[in-house]
């Protein structure tokens, strides 16, 4: 192992990269209300790394893929639809914030959007541009061999399609245990939106079909509501949904239906109004132990300063409803409320809703949030009628920039259980974030105290200029699974990493690559290779009984 670990270390030093994945990652968790990267999944950081690679043109994207992105609610959509169709293009981040329903959040959409001209001076548009990527990765852990691939290939905004295959450590390297796959058509006529093969169904507010991610617990209010994104094609490894699903359009209605291959169907009406939406969804679980139908009305609209959210449920179980508000007092400031009553035994056949737990169902629960320039906090409170078991749960963020070159993260958590062996979990996290020309540092001190007392803290060094390089440190001292802390570590593009550590010891890891962009026929046509490296080492005398490990990942990216 101390060969392994000195071979990436020199790999590491000798490495380059131009492209980060740090900032995709925070734009992220702040549009979809998370508290920070701990709070995302793989399958959610998929999506936005397909949209960072494939950005969505705000200039010349219809209603439907502007929808199905899920960067935009509906009420946004039709302030852009309408903004386009007064004034032009919108030209730059700073003209979409101008956009009526935009403001501050259109920051964190940069990664994600390209203001081309649907009209360039000089040449016509091209509608039919083709762009492909190509992601090759293979990794080795602890003697353990894992590999991956994945391929997308889009003809303008028309017609995609995408290939993933994927084997792990625990698993034979053929045939891989997770394979992906579809392909998309966007149209601008009636028939909007087809899909075969892996996709999403998002609708209302996620009481009866929302497929995917999405979070327990409310990091910020940010994360009250949801973006419905109708039918939308899945970039991950491994979908919820695999069979065929389809949208037409019809003026400001549009109808979506779908059926998947373990034998779940849905089908929604929305109206698009100028300042939100209607909807209604009915859907249907017709084989395997949990049968059943269920069926929906939402609503999300904007009037002034305040945009209102609401679905109304009735599924095998009774009715289930969820109801809230965000207020907009400010530019960067954010009061919200939200309410829900789910049931026990509660089915739908693909729930997500917002909520304290893992299931939809068995639940009555109040949250409220605010967010105010650089504060952050909410506080939810969840009862269980069935088990008499309740929860509260408090969040607080507070961000500050002392100057150019050096901030600060704190952020705390509170929650009491009262049924639980130890009732009370508080943690406790300060990051300091410094830079410098192309050096940047940050370190991190986290202590949780749950049944006992644990701690976790590292110290990360990278420099950003024409290539990027990091080297990570962490000491930890976490007795109780129960105690155990989640930490985000960079790793190769297209692969998100947060482990949970518990025991005691020290871990280390390297990131870096290397980046090459060459112009053919007017494109930019791009190779990159990457390589993480990473070592746990367990200290005797920790309680957790786990073996040390070492891993390394060597992965190359072909974009054109």
């Amino acid at each position: 192992m101390k060969r392994l670990i000195a071979i990436a270390l020199m790999m590491g030093l000798l490495s380059y990269a131009v492209w980060a994945q740090t900032e995709v990652i925070e734009s992220a968790y702040h549009l979809i209300g998370a508290g920070a990267e701990e709070d995302l999944d793989e399958s959610e950081f998929d999506r936005f790394i397909a949209l960072s690679r494939h950005p969505v043109k705000v200039n010349m994207s219809s209603k439907s893929r502007l929808l199905s992105s899920g960067l935009f609610s509906a009420f946004q959509v039709a302030s852009l639809l309408d903004y386009r169709a007064r004034y032009g293009d919108v030209l730059s981040v700073d003209e979409l914030r101008l956009v009526d329903g935009f403001g501050a959040v259109a920051t964190w959409m940069a990664p994600f959007v390209d203001f081309e001209s649907s009209a360039p001076v000089g040449r016509p548009r091209d509608s039919l541009r083709v762009d492909g990527d190509l992601l090759l990765r293979g990794g080795v852990k602890s003697g353990k061999a894992s590999a991956a691939m994945k391929c997308g290939l889009d003809v303008g905004d028309v017609v995609s399609c995408a290939l993933a295959l994927k084997s792990g450590y625990k698993d034979a390297m053929w045939p891989p245990h997770d394979v992906g796959m579809a392909v998309a058509y966007n149209g601008k006529g009636h028939l909007s939106k087809l899909v075969l093969g892996d996709f999403n169904a998002r609708f209302g507010q996620g009481i009866v079909m929302w497929s995917g991610f999405t979070m327990s617990g409310f990091p910020s209010a940010a994360g009250f509501a949801k973006h419905p994104s109708g039918i939308s094609m899945s970039h991950s490894f491994s979908s919820q949904l695999r069979g065929a699903g389809m949208e037409l359009s019809f003026g400001r209605f549009v109808l979506s239906s779908m059926a998947s291959m373990d034998g779940r169907t849905a089908a929604n009406v929305t109206y698009l109004g100028r300042r939100g939406q209607v909807g209604a969804t009915a859907a249907a679980s017709l084989v395997g132990k949990n049968r059943g139908v269920a069926g929906s009305v939402d609503t999300r609209f904007s009037y002034g300063i305040v945009d209102y959210f609401a679905e109304v449920a009735y599924g095998t179980g009774g009715v289930a409803a969820l109801a809230g508000a965000t207020l907009n007092p400010a530019y960067a400031c954010r009061i919200s409320l939200l309410g829900r009553c789910y049931p026990a035994g509660f089915f739908a056949p693909a729930p997500a809703a917002a909520r304290s737990s893992s299931k939809t169902s068995d639940e009555l629960g109040f949250a409220l949030g605010t967010d105010w320039k650089s504060w952050s906090s909410t506080i939810d409170y969840a009862y269980h009628p069935t088990t008499q078991a309740s929860q509260l749960k408090a969040v607080l963020n507070y961000s500050l920039k002392a100057s150019d070159f050096l901030s600060y993260t704190l952020r705390s958590s509170f929650r009491l259980r009262p049924k639980d062996a130890s009732p009370y979990r508080v943690d406790i996290r300060f990051d300091a974030d410094a830079l410098y020309d192309a050096w940047n540092a940050r370190l991190r001190a986290d202590a949780l105290h749950c049944s006992g007392w644990s701690w976790l803290s590292y110290a990360e060094l990278g420099y950003k200029s024409d290539f990027v390089a990091f080297i990570r440190g962490t000491l930890f001292q976490i007795d109780s699974w129960d105690d155990r802390i989640y930490v985000y570590e960079r790793d190769v593009p297209g692969t998100f990493t947060s482990p949970a550590y518990y025991g005691r010891g020290f871990s280390m890891s390297l990131y870096s690559g290397y980046k090459k962009k060459k112009v053919v026929k007017r494109k930019f046509t791009t190779l990159a290779v990457y390589l993480k490296a990473s070592t746990v080492l367990y200290h005797r005398t920790s309680l957790s009984g786990r073996e040390n490990a070492a891993e390394i990942k060597l992965q190359a990216v072909l974009s054109f």
